[in-house]
């Protein structure tokens, strides 16, 4: 029998350490530690343990976030690193260690958690995880047309939160968070703002460059079929302004009929998922399955 608890100093550590092999921050084991030990991602959650004779079998971490909906805010928990020993996988492990962790919560009234899921999602669909509809796209840069009336304006560092977003559901971001994902990505963050001289509006786009590839973070472009044509062709600005010869990123919406574009697939990792102990009576459950979910790559554990 496991004994799942909040892990200790020395346990964070051990769990830090076992990961190296899947999840590394530096080809040097040590650094590796240290990096993760001192990481301002990693310190935002909650980490847990499932022991057995002293020995590390299986351990998670839970992220604090809050989703909003139609209805207003949720506290929420989203976790990362789910992993087991490999000496010890096939045998239940994760599973009991996720099941006592959205127990441990629910008895402080916390009842939605999410995920990334690396694996199929149909394992974690047996604890009651959803899956959400969410997208992966790949975009060659280019200009705007010289019809458009859209114009990029300017691009600076990003140094607060960028805005709001239009979404019906997704995480809810404070400055606080951009501090963490500044901290995460490890290089600066651009924000874009395009104007339309026709009707006076503005979009911005939050994003980072590492080499040629272009990944936009985080948007207040609408999530919809209707406006795909439009954000499509803004982030190929932004990324020919970026000198990047490519842009990636993830779309939350769910094409309706045909697929919207090839550029768009179905993701493949980092899939996204949602539950709630208030089970089939959740007021979000019929909706939050079709509808958008905002939620961009700043957002992965």
């Amino acid at each position: 029998m496991l004994d799942f608890h909040i892990a200790s100093p020395q346990e964070k550590r051990d769990v830090f350490a076992s990961v190296h092999g899947i999840w590394p921050h530096a080809d040097d084991p040590e650094v590796h530690l240290e990096k993760r030990t001192h990481s301002i991602q990693h310190a935002r959650a909650e980490w847990f343990v499932g022991v057995k004779a002293g020995e590390l079998m299986t351990s998670c971490g839970a992220y604090p976030l809050r989703l909003y909906g139609p209805d207003g805010e949720r506290e929420a928990r989203g976790f990362g690193a789910v992993y087991t020993n490999p000496k010890f996988r096939g045998q239940g492990h994760a599973e009991a260690l996720l099941r006592f962790v959205m127990a441990y919560y629910q008895n402080q009234k916390i009842e939605d958690f999410i995920l990334f899921s690396d694996i199929a999602p149909a394992y974690y669909e047996r604890i009651g995880f959803h899956l959400l509809p969410s997208w992966q796209w790949e975009i060659e840069a280019k200009a705007l047309p010289v019809d458009s009336p859209w114009a990029l304006q300017k691009t600076q560092v990003l140094a607060e939160n960028p805005g709001n977003v239009s979404c019906d559901y997704g995480i809810q971001r404070s400055t606080s968070d951009d501090v963490w994902v500044l901290a995460k990505q490890g290089i600066p963050l651009r924000k874009t703002l395009f104007c339309n001289a026709t009707d006076n509006r503005s979009l911005w786009i939050v994003s980072t460059r590492a080499g040629q590839i272009y990944s936009l973070l985080e948007s207040n472009i609408p999530q919809d079929q209707e406006h795909w044509a439009l954000f499509s062709s803004l982030v190929a600005a932004d990324s020919a302004k970026a000198k990047c010869r490519k842009a990636r990123g993830w779309w939350a919406a769910t094409p309706q009929g045909t697929a919207l574009s090839p550029n768009l697939s179905p993701r493949k990792d980092g899939i996204l998922m949602w539950t709630s102990s208030r089970g089939e009576t959740d007021p979000w459950l019929p909706q939050i399955c079709r509808k958008a979910f905002r939620c961009f790559l700043s957002e992965q554990f």
